[in-house]
């Protein structure tokens, strides 16, 4: 819906109202929301997918499976779960405090918002949704205005079927979303480029207000000399064109550890574009365009035609790039010193893996990073010396559909995670809660004043208060030996207490 600027208080103060008085507390309502949300999505897929393609050229089946199936699956699997993610957490406790019981609670949030981003819009906007409703919030969504036809279509649907007692949906630009950030929330979470994430956390101090920032950067992949070629070949171009290049886990560049693994993967690389899209990508349904002309600008500065070996094909009017190849790359040149979110990919030598880890420790830690070896010292080699979001090995971009998985960055490319249950967590207080009973009192005697610290009694909590109530490095047979005198000890100190 689109309001005045002096609305976003009035929806921001209503939505806190609701959500104090439970409009969405109890599972009932919340599975409500989660079920109407599949709903809209399947009986809409196709409507989504055209919309898509209005946007991106965005060809049915990458739309379906990175957007609207995407978004299914996860619906689904919280409709599953949810009951059983809002029960309390069980915890154990010490041998001291073996009388107690200790739980975490899930608490929600309040009101959250949302920023999806215009690549993968249906996706970037229902998964947090998602996860904010199963966790019992009230959600204001402000999807991205650059995929103008599929914002649209979600503002429509989500008035139709969601309820508005709980979800809004704000649309607008810059100077919209400035004014939104001004508002109080109890949680942001966007997604979309660093230097944008920037703005919203300065956004949020203000009222010390959590972030998820799902951000991206400069995503590597390492190949080594023991890798089928064609077979690499295959999935790094994937990745890299999937979507005209615009996706934030995109391979944004290729270490080839050696100038003769470089030749190869090229020459694999070229023979794979070829049988994706033809002779002329442009022809091809199955190749996207950039979101508009501004960024096709910036697309076009990032090419140094020099060192092209493959495409470099642009038509302005269409919004075109085609597959592009880049070889003899340095560190310096401007396709390097960005993200390039686009058909662009450049073809780096190193002389070995020493190398090759330097160059990713050099620069920002990197959302995804993909290494290609058959030998598994060299892979857990570089993993272990490397720092970023998210990994594949020998494949890329797959470990984002693995909902067990965490997703999210670290260090410029983001902030906490989500997908599955994570998503729950991202918007839940994990609220930690002990429970003790008017019972016992004499056996706190040793915590009041006047203390004992030498007494008989302190010296046996005080041993009772080492790690699991025996010293580091015990045996699990004296554990269980220990374990079985506690009661004993504990029945001894009571009584010692009562004469004291």
């Amino acid at each position: 819906m689109d309001f005045n600027k002096a609305d976003y208080s009035v929806i921001v103060s209503t939505l806190r109202r609701n959500f104090k008085d439970g409009y969405i507390a109890k599972y009932e309502k919340r599975l409500e929301q989660l079920q109407a949300i599949y709903r809209l999505v399947v009986d809409h897929q196709e409507e989504f997918h055209d919309a898509g393609y209005k946007d991106l050229r965005k060809p049915t089946t990458e739309a379906c499976f990175a957007d609207t199936q995407f978004v299914n699956r996860e619906c689904g699997d919280a409709i599953k779960a949810l009951k059983t993610w809002m029960k309390p957490e069980n915890i154990s406790t010490d041998l001291l405090n073996m009388q107690h019981s200790a739980k975490i609670l899930h608490d929600p949030l309040g009101v959250v918002l949302v920023m999806g981003a215009w690549n993968y819009p249906v996706q970037l906007c229902f998964i947090p949704l998602i996860g904010a409703i199963a966790a019992g919030n009230c959600v204001i969504i402000k999807p991205s205005e650059l995929s103008i036809h599929t914002t649209e279509l979600m503002t429509k649907l989500i008035e139709q079927c969601l309820d508005p007692d709980i979800v809004q949906v704000v649309n607008g630009g810059v100077e919209e979303t400035t004014e939104l950030l001004k508002e109080r929330f109890d949680k942001i979470f966007f997604t979309g480029s660093p230097s944008v994430g920037k703005i919203i956390m300065k956004a949020a101090s203000q009222y010390l207000t959590p972030v998820d920032l799902e951000l991206g950067g400069k995503c590597p992949a390492i190949v080594d000399e023991t890798c089928d070629m064609q077979l690499v070949a295959n999935r790094i171009s994937w990745a890299r064109y999937t979507n005209a290049g615009q996706l934030c886990i995109a391979t944004d560049y290729v270490l080839c550890i050696s100038d003769n693994v470089q030749d190869r993967l090229i020459e694999c690389l070229k023979k794979t574009l070829d049988g994706f899209y033809g002779e002329n990508a442009q022809e091809s349904p199955d190749f996207g365009r950039i979101l508009n002309l501004r960024n096709f600008k910036r697309l076009q500065k990032l090419i140094d035609p020099s060192k092209v070996v493959y495409g470099n094909h642009l038509d302005e009017k269409d919004l075109y790039i085609s597959p592009t190849i880049m070889k003899n790359v340095s560190s310096d040149d401007p396709v390097m010193q960005e993200e390039i979110f686009g058909p662009i990919l450049p073809v780096l030598s190193v002389a070995n893996v020493d190398e090759a880890v330097e160059f990713v420790q050099e620069n920002e830690k990197p959302l995804a990073l993909y290494v290609f070896s058959k030998k598994n010292d060299v892979v857990n080699d570089i993993l272990a010396r490397t720092s970023s979001g998210t990994v594949c090995v020998n494949d890329c971009v797959l470990q984002v559909g693995i909902t067990n998985l965490p997703f999210g960055g670290v260090g410029m490319s983001g902030m906490g995670c989500y997908h599955g249950k994570y998503t729950y967590d991202a918007f839940t207080h994990r609220k930690s809660c002990l429970f003790t009973k008017q019972k016992n009192e004499s056996m706190n005697k040793f915590r009041y004043p006047p203390y004992d610290y030498n007494g008989r009694a302190m010296r046996i909590v005080k041993w009772l208060l080492t790690p699991n109530g025996k010293p580091a490095g015990i045996s699990w047979s004296v554990t269980l030996l220990l374990t079985s005198l506690t009661l004993g000890i504990l029945a001894s100190v009571y009584k010692y207490l009562l004469n004291v």
